[in-house]
């Protein structure tokens, strides 16, 4: 915001930039909806490379500044877009398109964004507001420890939230009990992974965290062990909710995020001036493992489901990730041990 009033010329490089980060959301949801998992990741991949070479390459010359950085962010966006866009255009069929659609499907489409958007934004809001809490109650450097805590604690997210970009497409292509049954095996199939993992966490982790970044991280090893329960939860819950996201973000997506929120908010601010940043984290597990029963209660008495096919992981659910796995390794994943079907 300065920068309107000085004439930075850093401020229409970052609006374009933020430009192209939405139109590039847009074309990687569109190979999402066509069930090109590859494209939708390569294009995440070109960008960040891309962006990657040109700041070595700035470095190398002399010329790193946060205008040179920004304005290669742009480029990169750019060429992820054209990456992408360009995939899309070869694959699809040349069909008329009018005016009149464009507008008619516009407004569909505005009226299922605007309720994504809500859950996004209250989502955004119920993981960072603690961070942002903590600043004007604590100081800075409990926002540092706990800044630690919080980005080695979502490292538990990245594999079911994979799933749940997955998981999003198929349920809104089929409704049916089958997208039902796979996100079922998927929520088993998380479980199975990041319990076990969960436990080797909360005996070493807070060894995990001294060791990587020293002494005094100290309290952000205890801060990690606090959240990873909670972080577990919502690892889990990214999955089972990615029937709500497919099904066009019903009304508990909303009301439920908006109740964590502010019970998040509420809790801190009887907890946090007694127990500090320790209290934060134990909030905010208990706020992610209640959203976590809300949604399974919640998809149960939809789908009719029972609460063991959400929870209960089986000997057959071990091979089948086991089968993945080697699949993965050797090249040879078939459609239907990912659970999305290839175009033809």
């Amino acid at each position: 915001w300065i920068g309107l009033f000085d004439g930075s010329p850093l401020v229409p490089v970052f609006a374009l930039v933020l430009s192209l980060e939405v139109l590039a959301q847009m074309v990687r949801g569109i190979n999402l909806g066509q069930h090109e998992v590859l494209a939708f990741n390569l294009v995440t991949f070109v960008q960040r490379l891309a962006l990657f070479v040109g700041v070595i390459g700035l470095h190398a010359s002399g010329r790193l500044s946060v205008l040179g950085v920004a304005s290669l962010w742009a480029l990169s966006v750019a060429a992820g877009v054209a990456f992408s866009a360009g995939a899309i255009w070869r694959r699809s069929p040349r069909v008329p398109v009018s005016i009149r659609d464009v507008g008619r499907n516009w407004r569909l489409a505005f009226g299922h964004g605007g309720r994504a958007l809500v859950v996004i934004t209250l989502t955004l809001l119920l993981v960072r507001c603690d961070i942002w809490m903590l600043r004007a109650m604590l100081g800075v450097a409990a926002v540092g420890q706990i800044s630690i805590a919080v980005g080695l604690a979502e490292w538990l997210w990245y594999v079911p939230g994979i799933l749940n970009n997955l998981l999003f497409a198929t349920v809104a292509a089929d409704q049916g009990q089958r997208s039902v049954a796979r996100v079922c095996r998927a929520s088993r199939l998380v479980i199975a992974g990041t319990v076990p993992a969960t436990f080797v966490l909360l005996v070493f982790g807070r060894t995990i965290v001294e060791r990587l970044y020293g002494a005094e991280f100290a309290p952000a090893g205890l801060l990690f062990v606090l959240l990873v329960p909670g972080m577990t939860a919502l690892a889990v819950h990214l999955v089972i909710d990615s029937y709500a996201a497919g099904v066009g973000f019903p009304a508990v997506s909303i009301w439920g995020a908006a109740v964590a929120l502010t019970a998040k908010v509420g809790l801190n601010l009887v907890v946090v001036p007694r127990w500090a940043a320790p209290g934060a984290a134990l909030v905010t597990s208990a706020v992610y493992m209640g959203l976590l029963v809300l949604k399974i209660v919640w998809l149960r008495r939809r789908t009719g489901a029972s609460y063991r096919e959400f929870l209960a992981p089986t000997v057959e659910d071990l091979l089948f990730s086991g089968q993945a796995i080697r699949g993965w390794l050797t090249g040879a994943m078939r459609p239907e041990m990912t659970g999305v079907p290839r175009q033809p």
